[in-house]
Formats: C-alpha cells, sequence, structure tokens
C-alpha cells in the first residue's frame, strides 16, 4: 500500500553476517523502508550513521568491538530525532531500562520479538511519534 510516503531510511548495526542479511531482508521486504548503510561495531556504526544520516537505526545491543549503548547515547546526543530499535538476546529489564534512558523506543528480544521490526518501521514512516506503539 503506497500512501505517497518515502521509504523510512534505516542502519543497521549487527556484528553477525547472518543476522545482519537477516535484518536487512526484513527491513527492506514491506517496502516502508531501505537500507542505507550497515556496521558491525561501535566506530564503524557511528561514522556510518553520521555520514548517511538515516531516520533510524537498528541496533545490536553487543558489538564486536564494544557495547551498542556507545552508539546509542553518542548519536541521541548528536541527533536526537533518529529513532532507534535494539535487539538483543539479552532483553532483561536491566538492559531494556538502560536503552531506554539512552534514546531507543523499543528493545527487542533477538529470540522471540525479531519478526515485530517491520511493523515498528511502517509505524515510523506512517509518522506515529515514539512511544505510542511500546514493545
Amino acid at each position: 500500500m503506497d500512501t505517497g510516503t518515502s521509504a523510512l531510511t534505516v542502519f543497521v548495526v549487527e556484528d553477525s553476517e547472518p543476522v545482519r542479511t537477516r535484518l536487512t531482508r526484513l527491513v527492506t521486504a514491506t517496502g516502508d523502508a531501505t537500507v542505507v548503510g550497515e556496521a558491525i561495531g561501535v566506530t564503524q556504526a557511528i561514522e556510518g550513521i553520521r555520514s548517511t544520516h538515516p531516520e533510524s537505526v537498528v541496533l545490536d545491543l553487543h558489538l564486536v568491538d564494544g557495547s551498542g549503548l556507545v552508539v546509542l547515547r553518542t548519536i541521541k546526543r548528536e541527533q536526537p530525532g533518529i529513532h532507534f530499535v535494539v535487539l538483543t538476546s539479552f532483553a532483561n529489564d536491566q538492559y531494556r531500562k538502560a536503552c531506554m534512558a539512552a534514546g531507543a523506543e523499543h528493545v527487542l528480544d533477538k529470540l522471540s520479538q525479531f519478526d515485530d521490526l517491520p511493523g515498528i518501521l511502517h509505524d515510523w514512516r506512517e509518522g506515529s511519534r515514539p512511544g505510542q506503539h511500546p514493545s
């Protein structure tokens, strides 16, 4: 369904190639979003997000060279309007609270909520504000 709204731009940060490939497919499958860049680590992610200016970021919490929280905090401080979805295999309350406090709108458990991502991106494309559809 085309409402005349352009696709949401998304930057994907994930250190596992198979998971990153799956995320890219999920992001682009519905036509609501397009991937403008990918990264596997903290520095690469920050530099890539700065250079591509995406509207949203899909961010793995545990990266090959550090914490996705560093990416989240750095980018939200510089570009507070970017939407963040954090994916983790450790979706306990402590991690959820830390991610939400740093500016993530959603924290998804990779094992059970992976497929929630397209709906979240669709809502953002359609103009829903963060917090309207909590995960």
